[in-house]
């Protein structure tokens, strides 16, 4: 699971970058009958994303239009991806031209060469009406290679961006970290309290107006055994076999 982390307008040294996305095109905010996510203008929005973790490293420009523009013909309306990816990647790998994140793996040393390139892929993504459900950072490395203040930098960067949502996430164990995650953003309880919770809620309002549905939406990881990883997995079979029988 992923918990949002809206950490922008944080003050840092370097000054926000210009953008022209329209502000009032991109807010989103929570319908009257708190059942709904509208956009400014009153219209229904929904929440379709699609996972392109490592973006930022492996899309030069083509590639990213056609993606955009794939995912958009979709209907897709959200893109998941890590500015500093990890699982698969180390820290500072270099994007499809070549550049690092940052010079000698350094945080508080960016390549300004790699950063023009992500700030083009998140504009670029605004030109489809694509949000970015955007990680600073693999889970992973906050707390190493990851700082708070890279954090701030990278949010202040972006503070004018407003196709982008927060997100503070990325598998890892918290371990002794916790100060530094609860730094990071509130630590939120959305496995499985939350989701039995929110479908006990909603279920009884749909009864009552007997239309409605609920999709839970997990990952393969509900049908198959993870070593060192079994409270995640069993997190996903909860929600794929006895929330869903419940």
């Amino acid at each position: 699971m992923i918990a949002m982390l809206l950490v922008g307008n944080q003050i840092a040294k370097t000054s926000p970058i210009s953008n022209t996305l329209e502000s009032n095109k991109w807010t989103l905010v929570i319908s009257q009958d708190k059942m709904r996510i509208q956009k400014a203008d009153g219209s229904d929005w929904f929440w379709l994303g699609d996972t392109g973790w490592s973006l930022f490293q492996e899309l030069n420009r083509e590639d990213a239009e056609y993606y955009y523009s794939t995912r958009a013909s979709q209907g897709f309306t959200v893109i998941q991806a890590v500015v500093i990816m990890g699982w698969s990647r180390g820290w500072n790998d270099t994007n499809a031209y070549g550049h690092h994140p940052f010079h000698n793996g350094d945080a508080s040393n960016p390549n300004e060469e790699f950063w023009q390139h992500t700030d083009w892929l998140i504009k670029k993504a605004s030109e489809y009406g694509l949000y970015l459900a955007l990680l600073p950072s693999w889970g992973s490395y906050w707390g190493d290679q990851a700082s708070i203040e890279y954090a701030r930098w990278v949010t202040n960067r972006y503070r004018n961006f407003d196709n982008i949502i927060w997100v503070n996430g990325g598998d890892r164990n918290v371990g002794d970290d916790l100060e530094l995650f609860n730094q990071l953003g509130e630590v939120f309880d959305t496995d499985i309290d939350a989701l039995t919770t929110l479908s006990l809620f909603f279920s009884k309002k749909f009864v009552n107006k007997n239309k409605g549905g609920i999709i839970n939406v997990a990952s393969v990881a509900a049908f198959f055994p993870i070593p060192h990883f079994a409270v995640y997995g069993s997190s996903k079979s909860y929600l794929m076999e006895t929330l869903f029988s419940e």
